[in-house]
């Protein structure tokens, strides 16, 4: 795998992303445009209208900042300003300190496959790869060429060990 390759992985992220940020958004501007017609107002209270306005208001201000936060992302690979990508570029090769794959069930079936990367800058990027379960050995053999001092694998002794290496608070990396 060349760095290239990885940079499609990081921005797999982004796309997903980007798609429920803007259906988020757009079930605020639905509430708005409801609000805004005066559909069914008639027996709505004080309260009702409030909850009503205050959803909408959080369904804009979510998508805005999920939708913004995912085009700085795309921005940085892209640009090549990506952590991760500077890191590599650099051979900071002590930049990545602990990464794992993650495997999420869906209900209606079906398995997506991510793999976590803890940095030195207390920050975590995920490497989606979607359906994709066999290019886990791939990025895992290229994050381990890469960072060969990095921490494999999930463990609460391992979370741990990174929380308490860079003051982060606990709770669960997986």
């Amino acid at each position: 795998m060349e760095d290239r390759d990885f940079s499609r992985y990081l921005l797999a992220n982004s796309k997903l992303a980007i798609v429920t940020g803007i259906c988020i958004l757009a079930m605020g501007v639905g509430i708005v445009a409801l609000v805004a017609s005066g559909a069914d107002s008639q027996g709505m209270t004080r309260a009702g209208a409030a909850v009503i306005v205050s959803l909408a208001a959080l369904c804009l201000v979510t998508g805005s900042l999920v939708i913004g936060t995912q085009v700085m992302t795309r921005v940085r690979v892209a640009n090549g300003t990506h952590p991760l990508l500077v890191a590599l570029r650099l051979g900071d090769r002590k930049f990545v300190c602990w990464y794992f794959e993650r495997i999420f069930e869906m209900k209606r079936g079906g398995k997506t496959f991510q793999v976590w990367a803890y940095c030195a800058n207390g920050k975590c990027y995920v490497v989606n790869l979607g359906f994709a379960k066999e290019k886990i050995p791939e990025v895992v053999a290229f994050l381990r060429d890469r960072f060969p001092s990095a921490t494999v694998g999930f463990s609460p002794e391992n979370e741990a060990a990174y929380r308490a290496a860079y003051r982060l608070r606990s709770g669960s990396g997986k």
